[in-house]
């Protein structure tokens, strides 16, 4: 076995606070959160060692179900919007020469924002009395007022809106990033060639942006899933329960009623969904990329 030179120690030693940090907040408490998971953990109660308990009993489990619809269908709204959106704006904002800058700028501003900021905002332009911004609006029409954050429609509304506000601008850049990694000659030789736009957009658009589009997709479901201060802060999961996604019935359970064993058998119960979502995710890129070459 060869002896590790200089420059590796060297590199070691650069990468040991970063590996320390990763090893603390990300390695130790993921370890631990199983750990807790085979326990029926109640802070008042005691601790008691269960096995595997707590996961047969997550199949039982009605709240978690429907939980997990919720995040599922919440997700599969806000993802596609956000990825579409998200590339149409790098198409436009790639053709705009010198105010490009300004518009990247502007379109990443809400990222800036912290989630309570941004919450708040929505919050007093969804406000139920008449003095929130939409009660306003269609008022002045000679439209009654809606309590938008008081029915499960108007919760949605406003909680993908939320999102798709936040998220837009930085999955934009990484999109436009992208975009301006592929030659213009490609284009060039297309128009010679007689292609429009359109058939530039998915034979050379596309083809290149594979790798750029699957990363924004599979960060953006990720993100969905875990999204948990905007539905702590917006709604607390009402209407009656109708927007507690599974990251809100988690949090309920280990702060409000004090189940960490349960909680933690939840939490990483949802770990593993999303981790072989994105395993899946990736496998099917890469057999539609083969297939494609």
């Amino acid at each position: 076995m060869k002896k590790m030179g200089k420059e590796q120690w060297t590199a070691y030693f650069f990468l040991s606070p970063a590996i320390l940090l990763l090893a603390a907040f990300v390695f130790f408490p993921s370890i631990y959160a199983f750990f807790v998971s085979l326990h029926d953990w109640n802070m008042l109660g005691g601790r008691k060692f269960i096995g595997i308990d707590n996961y047969i009993h997550i199949l039982k489990d009605d709240y978690f179900w429907s939980s997990l619809r919720r995040s599922i269908f919440y997700a599969g709204i806000a993802v596609p919007l956000v990825f579409c959106v998200s590339l149409g704006l790098a198409l436009i904002v790639r053709h705009l020469g010198r105010w490009s800058n300004l518009y990247r700028t502007l379109f990443f501003f809400p990222n800036l924002i912290s989630t309570v900021i941004c919450v708040l905002i929505f919050r007093f332009i969804l406000d139920s009395a008449p003095s929130g911004l939409m009660n306003y609006i269609i008022s002045f029409f000679g439209f009654d007022s809606v309590s938008w954050l008081g029915t499960t429609g108007g919760s949605w509304f406003g909680l993908i809106n939320v999102f798709f506000w936040t998220s837009i601008g930085f999955y934009m850049l990484i999109m436009l990033s992208g975009l301006l990694d592929i030659p213009g000659d490609y284009y060039e030789a297309a128009e010679i060639d007689g292609a429009n736009r359109w058939v530039a957009f998915w034979r050379i658009t596309v083809p290149q942006m594979k790798n750029t589009m699957v990363f924004v997709f599979i960060v953006n479901v990720i993100n969905a899933f875990q999204f948990f201060d905007l539905f702590l802060i917006m709604t607390k999961g009402g209407p009656a329960r109708a927007t507690e996604i599974t990251v809100l019935y988690i949090y309920n359970l280990g702060f409000g009623e004090l189940r960490l064993g349960y909680s933690s058998a939840i939490s990483f119960l949802l770990f593993l969904l999303v981790f072989v979502l994105t395993i899946v995710q990736v496998k099917v890129f890469r057999v539609n990329q083969s297939v494609n070459q």
